[in-house]
C-alpha cells in the first residue's frame, strides 16, 4: 500500500513539472514566432475549406446513338454582347477562379464556389536574373519531370511539347478555337507553334493540337438528363481530318455534367481509333454537390479513384478495339479540391495521365499556383493561358520556364503542354 502511494505521488509531481514546462514554452513560442508562422512555406498548401462528402453522382451510362443538341448554356463575364447561341454555355458564364491567391484550395468568389478563401501572404522570392537562371537550368530536358525524361518513343511527349488552342466551334466566348474558322485557326496555331519551337531549342519539337470542348456542360438537363451538349460527329470529324492533313493532334474535352466521369468519357472513346485523337476530363462542371442545380456552381471535383476508373475503361476500350497508339488523358485543375486524394492516382496504365493547371490571372498567381501543384515527381503537366484574362500574357519562354517573369517569378518544372483559351 505504501509503495503504491509513493508511486502515485511521484507521478503527480512529474505531471506538474511537465505541464509547467509546456506552458512556458507555448507562451515563449507564441510571442517569438508569430510572424514566422505566417510566412510558413506550408501555408499555401493548407485547405481553407470544409470537406464536402457525397457519394458519386450520375445516371446510367449513355446509350450509343445520335446526341441531342438541346439544353441551355451560360455567359462569360465579358463586355462583349454574345449572340443568342452563346448564352447557354455553363463554362461561358461561370467566373473562373482568379489565381492571385496563395491558397490553391480557395476560389475568389462565393458566387461560384462553396469554398471560402483564407488570405495567405505570399512570401517574397529571391530575385534571380535571366543570366543566372540560364546558367543553373542548363537545357530544357533537365527542367522536365522524371517521367518525361524517361518517356519512350511511343509517348506523345517524347521530346515533344504540346501546344493546343482550346474552345468550342462557333462560340468565341469559350476560347480562341471558337473565334476563328478552321483555315484561320490552322495558320494562327502553326505560327504560335513555331514560336514555341524557337523557344524550346534543339532537340524538342512542338505538336499543335485542336482542343475541342466536345462535351459541354449546360444549365438545362436536356432530353437525356445529363446536362451535357455534345458536338455533332460531322463537326468533330472536320477537325480530326483537318488535323491529320496538317500533322496536328486533337483533344476532345468533356465536362462530366450529370454523369459519372466514366459514363461521360465513354462518349469520346469511339474517336480514339484515330491515331491523333486524345481525351480530357474537366471536373469543374461535375454535378457532385448536394442540391446543386447548375454545373460549375459550386465548382465540381473528381476523386483519384474516379480518374483511375476512367483510365481503366479507356485502356479496356483500346485493347478490345486493337488501338496500339499511346494516348493522353488530361485532367483539369485550378483548385486543390478538384482532384481529391490526388496521391492515389494510378500511373501504371499505358496512358500519359496529365494534370492541367488552369485558372486565369496575373503572372504572380499563375506561376505560384503551377509551382505548388507540379513538381518533378509528377508524371506529366500542362499549363493553361487565357487570352484577354491573363494580364500580361506570359511569353512562350516564360510559360516554359526558360525565362523568369519580373526577374524572380519562374516556372520550376517545364510543362509538357501549353493550352491557350
Amino acid at each position: 500500500m505504501k509503495k503504491k502511494c509513493f508511486v502515485r505521488i511521484v507521478q503527480i509531481c512529474l505531471s506538474t513539472v511537465i505541464l509547467l514546462f509546456v506552458t512556458s514554452c507555448q507562451a515563449t513560442f507564441s510571442t517569438s514566432s508569430e510572424e514566422t508562422r505566417s510566412w510558413s512555406k506550408q501555408a499555401p498548401l493548407q485547405a481553407a475549406v470544409q470537406t464536402l462528402k457525397q457519394d458519386e453522382t450520375g445516371i446510367e451510362e449513355p446509350v450509343s446513338g445520335e446526341l441531342d443538341a438541346d439544353s441551355s448554356i451560360v455567359n462569360e463575364p465579358s463586355s462583349d454582347n454574345p449572340s443568342s447561341d452563346e448564352v447557354d454555355s455553363v463554362e461561358a458564364n461561370v467566373v473562373v477562379a482568379d489565381t492571385d491567391v496563395a491558397d490553391p484550395g480557395a476560389a475568389l468568389s462565393d458566387e461560384v464556389s462553396a469554398y471560402k478563401p483564407l488570405p495567405v501572404p505570399i512570401a517574397p522570392l529571391a530575385r534571380v536574373s535571366d543570366a543566372q537562371l540560364q546558367s543553373t537550368r542548363k537545357n530544357a530536358l533537365e527542367r522536365m519531370t522524371f517521367a518525361t525524361r524517361k518517356a519512350e518513343p511511343d509517348s506523345p511527349y517524347y521530346h515533344t511539347t504540346w501546344l493546343t488552342y482550346y474552345g468550342r466551334p462557333n462560340i468565341g466566348v469559350m476560347g480562341i478555337l471558337g473565334e476563328y474558322d478552321i483555315n484561320t485557326l490552322v495558320r494562327l496555331l502553326r505560327t504560335k507553334a513555331n514560336e514555341y519551337d524557337d523557344a524550346n531549342g534543339a532537340g524538342i519539337s512542338v505538336m499543335p493540337a485542336f482542343h475541342l470542348v466536345y462535351g459541354m456542360a449546360t444549365r438545362a438537363p436536356g432530353v437525356r438528363g445529363d446536362y451535357l451538349n455534345f458536338l455533332s460527329d460531322e463537326t468533330v470529324m472536320e477537325y480530326i481530318e483537318r488535323a491529320e492533313e496538317e500533322g496536328f493532334a486533337v483533344i476532345l474535352d468533356i465536362q462530366i455534367g450529370g454523369l459519372t466521369p466514366v459514363a461521360s468519357m465513354r462518349y469520346g472513346f469511339p474517336y480514339l481509333k484515330y491515331p491523333n485523337v486524345h481525351l480530357a476530363v474537366d471536373p469543374e462542371f461535375a454535378l457532385v454537390h448536394p442540391d446543386q442545380a447548375v454545373p460549375g456552381n459550386p465548382i465540381g471535383y473528381v476523386t483519384a479513384e474516379q480518374v483511375n476508373q476512367v483510365q481503366a475503361a479507356m485502356f479496356q476500350h483500346m485493347i478490345i478495339n486493337g488501338i496500339r497508339d499511346r494516348k493522353i488523358l488530361l485532367v483539369h485543375q485550378f483548385l486543390d479540391e478538384m482532384i481529391r486524394d490526388k496521391e492515389d492516382l494510378d500511373h501504371s496504365y499505358p496512358i500519359d495521365l496529365t494534370i492541367s493547371v488552369d485558372g486565369w490571372g496575373g503572372p504572380g498567381g499563375k506561376i505560384s499556383k503551377y509551382n505548388i501543384f507540379v513538381d518533378k515527381s509528377d508524371e506529366f503537366s500542362s499549363f493553361k493561358l487565357f487570352y484577354g484574362w491573363d494580364v500580361p500574357l506570359l511569353t512562350p519562354s516564360q510559360a516554359l520556364g526558360l525565362e523568369s517573369y519580373d526577374d524572380y517569378l519562374t516556372i520550376d518544372v517545364m510543362p509538357n503542354m501549353i493550352i491557350y483559351q
